[in-house]
């Protein structure tokens, strides 16, 4: 079995989620610099919990079956590399959703974008062809053995766990050749919420879990609440006294300036 995703998998969705929140959702937010950065973290991170869905978690419960044969992943990165298309595709549309699919079929149509229009342009004709070339050759060799391998594609190793283990083949291109190599990349979910955690604001991560991404095939039936910074603890017998500068008389002998008649 061959299991694939995209890099970007969540990019459009991540825009038009977005456009479809009420103004109570979005209420907190002051400024077009804090949309916008918050559209690029759902595109990352969204993206992430999109893509792990489809190879590593399906990955592994396939493997689960003792009698079940070879998996083989693989990610597609095309479009990500600013330098191939441009930087405004490659930050909204990147590698986006069914795009392994268009250099599959070869018809590239479906990669032309309103975001970053010009983006698929002549210069990079070359590498989008040779790379589809690659992938033709490697689905020809799974339809006829059950194995991608062959002659002429660099070895695609079975998908398996463990540490630095390359496990999936990335797809790539510059502007005039492939870009393939494997990789250990491993998406977990649990440590994609983690690292939104740490890296967003309170608001921002319950904006995007609750409600961009909410109710997405990807996410988990229990999401993940954003961790409360724990009240500090006394010791037995202690007693805790507000603070005050030197000088200032306590609040409970303060009195008004002017007294009541």
């Amino acid at each position: 079995m061959i299991l694939g995703s995209n890099r970007s998998e969540y990019a459009s969705f991540a825009y038009t989620n977005q456009m479809k929140l009420s103004r109570a959702d979005t209420a907190s937010i002051t400024s077009v610099t804090e949309m916008t950065s918050l559209i690029q973290s759902a595109i990352t991170y969204g993206s992430d919990l999109h893509a792990g869905f489809y190879v590593e978690e399906a990955a592994q419960k396939i493997l689960s079956d003792a009698g079940h044969k070879a998996v083989y992943g693989y990610r597609n990165l095309w479009g990500e590399n600013p330098a191939v298309t441009n930087e405004a595709y490659s930050i909204y549309v990147g590698a986006g959703h069914g795009s392994d699919l268009d250099f599959l079929c070869e018809q590239y149509g479906g990669l032309e974008s309103s975001v970053a229009p010009g983006a698929i342009h002549s210069a990079n004709l070359d590498g989008r062809k040779k790379m589809s070339n690659r992938m033709q050759n490697y689905m020809k060799y799974f339809m006829r053995n059950g194995n991608p391998n062959g002659a002429g594609v660099r070895t695609w190793n079975t998908w398996t766990t463990g540490d630095n283990v390359q496990r999936l083949l990335m797809f790539d291109a510059t502007q005039t050749d492939t870009a393939l190599s494997m990789s250990a990349e491993y998406l977990k979910q649990n440590a994609v919420f983690e690292t939104m955690q740490k890296n967003l604001t309170e608001a921002h991560y319950n904006l995007l879990v609750f409600s961009n991404m909410a109710g997405r095939f990807f996410m988990p039936e229990v999401v993940p609440e954003y961790p409360q910074t724990p009240e500090p603890t006394q010791e037995p017998g202690e007693t805790s006294e507000p603070t005050q500068s030197p000088g200032a008389t306590p609040e409970s002998t303060q009195f008004p300036s002017t007294m009541p008649e």
